[in-house]
């Protein structure tokens, strides 16, 4: 092969070797993505496994509980005196299809508040609370829990009025616990499942392109090195040429 063509195809290796490492830092950036996507999935299933509740031990009688926990909903709060307050003073209340205000009724069927021109009351406290519409936090268990973790919801007993507001994060009520909610973790191992098997085909799939790159940069780098000494030969054999003459 001629100089001029050594040359010519030193400069096409040269390009392609540019363009190979281009493709490997594009490849690494991805694969930095997935490793991104990969921890991010983890934390969700960590977060799905290790979520808690709110519960209620339900009583059978006198202080004897029942081994099963009894999720906390608005009625089974009522049932044991306890009614959602927010950090305002204001009482949650449902509303009938009429939308006039449902009083919570305890486990014996009493109301545990009145109310009165428009005001809610307890017996035994002295205040006397607005009293709001409290659908977006009494629709479901979670919602009420979710609530009651982020501060938007505290805790009133009826039973004992003038303990103010308990936080549900602290309580000491031996009626309730917080326990980890497994309603949801048959859903997330499947997800997770599905979510690392879907990034370890992509991971596969780069790590196979990355080698492939490798391999062929390394045969052109070979290439390189001994189109260089046919250069360098062809040269050395010019140079001594001229030098006979």
């Amino acid at each position: 092969m001629g100089l001029s063509s050594l040359q010519g195809r030193l400069l096409m290796i040269v390009g392609r070797q540019s363009d190979i490492q281009l493709e490997e830092m594009d490849i690494s950036q991805r694969q930095n993505e997935l490793a991104w996507l990969q921890e991010d999935a983890a934390k969700d299933y960590t977060e799905a496994k290790t979520n808690t509740k709110l519960v209620i031990n339900v009583r059978e009688d006198g202080d004897s509980f029942v081994s099963e926990h009894v999720d906390l909903t608005y009625e089974t709060m009522a049932e044991e005196g306890i009614i959602p307050v927010t950090p305002n003073n204001e009482i949650l209340l449902k509303k009938d299809e009429d939308g006039n205000w449902i009083i919570p009724k305890d486990k014996d069927g009493r109301n545990i508040i009145q109310i009165k021109n428009g005001r809610a009351i307890v017996a035994g406290d002295p205040n006397q609370y607005l009293i709001r519409d409290g659908s977006k936090y009494l629709s479901d268990a979670e919602s009420i829990s979710d609530a009651f973790k982020n501060g938007s919801l505290y805790m009133l007993d009826t039973k004992d009025p003038q303990s103010g507001k308990i936080s549900a994060m602290g309580i000491a009520q031996s009626d309730m616990e917080w326990v980890l909610d497994t309603s949801d973790d048959a859903a997330a191992e499947t997800k997770y499942q599905y979510e690392m098997a879907k990034l370890s085909r992509h991971e596969n799939t780069y790590d196979t392109e990355m080698n492939r790159l490798e391999t062929e940069y390394e045969a052109l780098t070979k290439e390189y090195e001994s189109a260089t000494k046919a250069i360098d030969a062809n040269v050395e054999r010019t140079f001594n040429l001229f030098q006979d003459s």
